[in-house]
């Protein structure tokens, strides 16, 4: 292997020698590898190496972009005889991403042994403080895409020098974005690194983050959401700032923005939501139905509504697959509403026991939109052996658990008797699946201290459910 340096911020590899090691040419036309599946022909081997100084970087990612497989991804930078640090984290990027198939994070071992693959990941195993900010970040980004091990030396020299980077001030303000994501996902919001990512963050500049850092900051945000409070000061200068850029963002990023006030309860911040529930009106024909599931339990949470949102549904979604005589729409109105709103006081209270008793904020979501158009109050998500799992995640999930907590307003008058839309609502959520744990009022004013109301939530919800584990 060659490895060619330009200067200390543009490390080079020079693909040619790296792949010409498993090629073979019997009469100097064609270069075929031995025992590699074969990309397609190249006729004239010296045409097609380029040297990247020559060609323009836009028409590199062009050309990246267009490519559908990894081996197509392999095929075209094979051609090239040097190979920036950043254009070829952009490559590694690529190869992730479209290797991806059936949900399998992992990489075909045809690939990972490819030689031109290999000599990617050498250039930047091996001296990685030769690597530049972007190139550096995006090559640890993208390998967090795969199922890599964390302990293999590629991936630990790669965090390594990063966090050298975070500890001396090195990186810019979307480096840091891009490494926090990539951290979280390899380590997890306990991350001591994390912590230091997030107070240099702090102490930049918030106009000197593009709309897209903007949105990466809440990510990070709501997957440290246990420490909230901690950041509340710097959420309120986010959520004010964010105001003024509501109106470059796209669907996605609305949604990922709508979605993070809800985990990190940012309820002083409604008009933020409400300028965001105005520009998602017009991307509604482009949402997923994923999408419109996270905006609908956005506006569910923060109690809001918008006539011309639900105009816009009505013109453009297909009523996302419950039998008609389920359905019931649970938009809150001005005047009225179909379901009876939560008691905020009695919520607040279960929910400080639930804390207690699960351990964390995170084990349970809070007034949850169903795709059946009833608002459950509490959800709590089980795995096919009965642990329960953080409401973020959306995969393994075996049961759901939906706790409703009924006040006063939800009983006919000086009666233990439910109102009959809420009795209706508690048998169609059976009927579609749910356990039903009901919380009533009358219950919860017999309980003396938050001892008493930890084991009054361990007996409803663990004495019908054996199985179930915290």
């Amino acid at each position: 292997m060659v490895l060619l340096f330009t200067t200390t911020w543009a490390f080079r590899v020079r693909f040619h020698h790296a792949c010409c090691k498993k090629f073979h040419s019997e009469n100097g036309n064609e270069l075929r590898p031995v025992g590699e599946p074969v990309f397609p022909p190249v006729h004239d081997w010296d045409s097609f190496e380029q040297n990247l100084e020559n060609m323009d970087e836009q028409i590199f990612y062009r050309r990246l972009n267009n490519c559908t497989s990894p081996e197509e991804v392999l095929s075209f930078i094979s051609t090239l005889q040097t190979l920036p640090d950043t254009m070829a984290a952009g490559a590694l990027q690529r190869i992730c991403e479209v290797g991806e198939k059936d949900g399998d994070e992992r990489l075909p071992k045809e690939i990972i042994e490819n030689p031109v693959f290999q000599a990617l990941c050498v250039q930047f195993e091996q001296e990685p403080s030769n690597l530049s900010n972007t190139g550096l970040v995006t090559a640890l980004q993208a390998l967090t895409l795969l199922s890599v091990d964390p302990q293999s030396s590629l991936l630990l020299n790669l965090v390594a020098e990063c966090q050298h980077r975070v500890k001396t001030g090195g990186l810019e303000v979307h480096s840091l974005c891009v490494l926090a994501e990539s951290l979280l996902k390899l380590q997890g919001p306990g991350c001591a690194t994390l912590d230091l990512i997030i107070y240099q963050l702090q102490r930049e500049k918030l106009e000197d983050f593009t709309p897209e850092d903007i949105v990466a900051l809440y990510r990070i945000l709501q997957a440290c959401a246990e420490k909230v409070d901690q950041h509340q000061t710097f959420l309120n200068k986010i959520n004010s700032f964010s105001l003024s850029i509501v109106y470059t963002l796209s669907p996605k990023s609305i949604t990922q923005m709508l979605t993070a006030l809800v985990v990190l309860d940012q309820t002083q911040a409604l008009p933020l939501v409400i300028k965001l529930a105005k520009y998602v009106v017009r991307h509604i024909p482009h949402l997923t139905n994923k999408e419109l599931g996270k905006v609908l339990e956005a506006f569910v949470y923060f109690g809001h509504h918008d006539r011309f949102f639900i105009t816009a549904l009505e013109q453009h979604v297909v009523w996302s697959k419950l039998l008609p005589k389920y359905q019931v729409k649970s938009f809150l109105t001005p005047c009225c509403s179909l379901e009876t709103p939560v008691d905020f006081h009695l919520y607040k209270y279960v929910m400080f026991g639930l804390i207690d008793l699960l351990g964390a904020r995170s084990y349970f979501a809070s007034k949850v939109l169903t795709p059946y158009y009833y608002t459950i109050d509490v959800e709590i998500k089980l795995d096919e052996e009965g642990f329960v799992l953080p409401f973020t995640f959306h995969e393994d999930v075996h049961k759901r658990v939906a706790l409703c907590i009924d006040g006063p307003k939800r009983f006919c008058l000086n009666s233990k008797h439910l109102l009959g839309k809420e009795a209706i609502k508690q048998r169609h959520l059976r009927l579609l699946g749910y356990q039903v744990v009901q919380i009533p009022y009358y219950d919860i004013e017999t309980l003396k201290s938050k001892l008493e109301l930890v084991e009054y939530l361990q007996r409803k919800l663990f004495s019908q459910n054996a199985g179930i584990c915290w």
